[in-house]
C-alpha cells in the first residue's frame, strides 16, 4: 500500500475529524496518534503533518503501540506555512503542554520528528521529549522550558541509534541532554544553551557529538556544558569541556555568538564575527541544511544555524521552507 499523510490543525473548524484533508483534520497530533495507531508493516510510512497559528497543541502526545519497521514508520513534521523560522513563535504549529507526561513521547522505532516546536510548563522530572525507541530521528525543532521542568531531551531505550539533528535547545532548569540508552546517540549541529545544569550528559550508551554547539550551560564548578564520557569533534563550550578534536572553547553565551540570549526572546542564529563560523565540520554525507532548509557549504559552522551574511543568497528566515504560491493549499483547505 501507498505511504500515507494525516492532516492535524489545531485551528480546524467542523470538517469529518478524520485527517483526510485540512478541510477534515484531526484538531491535535493526540488525536491523530490515537485514531491511525496500528500495526503498518504492511502500509507504508504514515505522515502526519501539522499547522495552527491561532491555537497551540497542547495535549502531550506518545507514539506508542504501532508495529514499524526500517521502511514503515511514523514521521510527525509541520506544514511550511506554519513551520518556525529557526526562532521559537506563537504563531506557528506547536506542541506546548503543561500535563505531568512528556510533551513528546517516542516508543517506537524509526520514528522521525521533523520541524516541531516543543515546549512544557510541568515538573514531572522526565522531559520534554523522552526517547525509549532503540531508532529515532529528531531534525530542526526547537524545544524550551517554560516552568520548572528539569529535562529538555531524554533518551532511555535499547540497541540503536537516535540522532538529533539542526535542532535548538534552551531553558531548561537543569539539563539540556540527559542520555540514559545502551545504543547511540550522534547529536549532529545542535545548539543547546543556558542550562543550569550540564548542556550534555552522558550517563550511558555511546554518545557521538558533531558540530555541537553547548554554550552558557553549568556553573562551571559542578555542571557543565559536557559531562561524561562523549565523542566530541568540531564542538563548541563555554567551559573547558569541549575537549575532543578541533573544538573550541571560551565561547561566550552573549550577542557576541547569538542574536539574543534574553530570557523569553531568544534568538540563536549566528551573528556576523561569531566564534561558531566556519568551524564545523561537512556532515554532508548525512544532511545538507540547517534548522531553516538554509544549504552549508564552505566550512560548516558549529551549532544548529549555518551563518549566511546579509545579501548573502539564502532562503528568508521569515518563511524558509515556503512554497511556490500555485503550490500552497492554502487555508481554505480541499
Amino acid at each position: 500500500m501507498a505511504d500515507t499523510t494525516y492532516y492535524v490543525d489545531t485551528d480546524v473548524s467542523g470538517g469529518a475529524g478524520d485527517g483526510s484533508s485540512w478541510a477534515n483534520a484531526y484538531s491535535s497530533l493526540n488525536a491523530a496518534e490515537a485514531a491511525r495507531n496500528a500495526d503498518i508493516t504492511a502500509v507504508g510510512i504514515i505522515t502526519f503533518l501539522c499547522r495552527g497559528s491561532t491555537n497551540a497543541d497542547t495535549t502531550a502526545v506518545a507514539i506508542d503501540g504501532w508495529t514499524t519497521d526500517a521502511t514503515h514508520y511514523v514521521v510527525v513534521s509541520v506544514d511550511s506555512e506554519d513551520r518556525h523560522a529557526g526562532t521559537w513563535s506563537d504563531t506557528k504549529y506547536r506542541l506546548a503542554t503543561a500535563s505531568d507526561a512528556r510533551t513528546l513521547y517516542i516508543n517506537e522505532n524509526y520514528t522521525i520528528v521533523d520541524g516541531v516546536q516543543l515546549s512544557k510548563n510541568s515538573y514531572t522530572n522526565i522531559g520534554v521529549i523522552g526517547v525509549n525507541a532503540g531508532t529515532a530521528t529528531v531534525k530542526s525543532c526547537i524545544l524550551k522550558v517554560v516552568g520548572t521542568e528539569r529535562f529538555l531531551f531524554t533518551t532511555s531505550g535499547g540497541a540503536g541509534t537516535v540522532e538529533v539533528r539542526n535542532s535548538i535547545l534552551y531553558a531548561s532548569v537543569r539539563y539540556g541532554f540527559y542520555l540514559n540508552s545502551s545504543g547511540t546517540v550522534n547529536l549532529n549541529n545542535v545548539t543547546v544553551a543556558g542550562c543550569p545544569w550540564h548542556g550534555v550528559q552522558r550517563v550511558a550508551g555511546t554518545v557521538n557529538c558533531n558540530n555541537v554547539a553547548s554554550i552558557g550551560n553549568g556553573d562551571n564548578s559542578t555542571y557543565f556544558c559536557f559531562s561524561g564520557t562523549i565523542t566530541k569533534t568540531n564542538c563548541a563550550s563555554t567551559d573547558t569541556t569541549a575537549d575532543g578534536t578541533n573544538c573550541e572553547t571560551g565561547i561566550a553565551h552573549s550577542t557576541s555568538t547569538f542574536v539574543n540570549v534574553t530570557a523569553g526572546s531568544q534568538d540563536y542564529h549566528l551573528v556576523s564575527g561569531s566564534g561558531l563560523i566556519d568551524q564545523g565540520s561537512d556532515l554532508s554525507g548525512t544532511f545538507t541544511t540547517d534548522i531553516d532548509g538554509e544549504t552549508r557549504s564552505g566550512t560548516w559552522d558549529i551549532g544548529a544555524d549555518e551563518y549566511v551574511a546579509a545579501g548573502g543568497a539564502s532562503i528568508p528566515r521569515s518563511n524558509p521552507f515556503s512554497r511556490p504560491f500555485s503550490q500552497s493549499l492554502g487555508r481554505g483547505g480541499f
